[in-house]
């Protein structure tokens, strides 16, 4: 290999690792938009179930 064909293996190796912190960053969001929606389904849930206007058959 000589060094123009190692340049330009850096080069795609640099973009590469730039798309995969790009795909990493965005599975993280979607992680933490998960568990706050995960979240408010269980404070849903555990008001309704507080509650004495709660059908049970909602539960």
């Amino acid at each position: 290999m000589n060094e123009q064909q190692a340049d330009a293996l850096i080069d795609e190796l640099h973009e590469l690792n730039k798309t995969l912190k790009t795909i990493a960053s965005s599975q993280e969001r979607q992680k933490v938009s998960s568990k706050s929606i995960q979240k408010a389904f269980e404070t849903a849930i555990m008001n309704l179930s507080s509650s004495h206007q709660a059908d049970p058959k909602l539960l």
